[in-house]
């Protein structure tokens, strides 16, 4: 451990965006490709982040074990900027902090969307998000400066919203209750 006398200029945090890992994430059986978006919306951004914004310096993505590609796009006024991380062959098992290559600076203001892509072909039951690697997550984590008065930005749909869709998935012959944990569970 190495002390300073002099103070550095900024302090550096880690923010967090995604989804809120609870069962409202559900991922269907046996699919190679199943896509998944969460957003942390402008209004986050806008007030969460000091008015010069934050500078990304690097992102650790993070799912569980049936991820397998995961991105973090960058929205600036609806005009679509380069990813700030991309990784089209994540495992579970090399989860590792990705230095970026230039650094990214998010503004007040700026959406951020993190995609994750599950493959469920070896799988007969639903995946609900939790903790456990046999659930799912969707996750990034951006190490920036200078510290936000954000330490998180994650998306969830309403329990009542979740209801409705488990409604209507189970008439359309979509959900029969087969997941991981029993349904009441799941709408908790």
């Amino acid at each position: 451990v190495y002390y300073t006398a002099t103070k550095r200029q900024y302090d550096g945090a880690i923010i967090e965006v995604g989804h809120y890992f609870t069962h409202h994430l559900l991922i269907p059986p046996g699919v190679r490709d199943v896509d998944f978006q969460a957003t942390c919306p402008e209004r986050c951004t806008q007030s969460g982040l000091p008015p010069g914004g934050v500078n990304v310096i690097a992102s650790i993505l993070h799912a569980h074990t049936a991820g397998s590609a995961m991105w973090v796009e960058h929205i600036r006024n609806k005009t679509k900027l380069p990813n700030i991380d991309q990784n089209l062959n994540y495992d579970f098992n090399f989860q590792e902090m990705v230095l970026l290559r230039s650094e990214v600076t998010i503004l007040p203001g700026d959406d951020i969307r993190v995609f994750c892509r599950y493959d469920t072909s070896d799988r007969t039951a639903i995946t609900l998000g939790g903790e456990g690697t046999s659930d799912e997550m969707c996750l990034a984590f951006l190490l920036v400066y200078p510290k936000p008065d954000i330490a998180m930005c994650l998306s969830r749909i309403t329990n009542e919203a979740f209801a409705s869709f488990l409604t209507k998935a189970a008439i359309a012959g979509y959900y029969t209750n087969t997941v991981n944990e029993s349904a009441d569970d799941a709408t908790q």
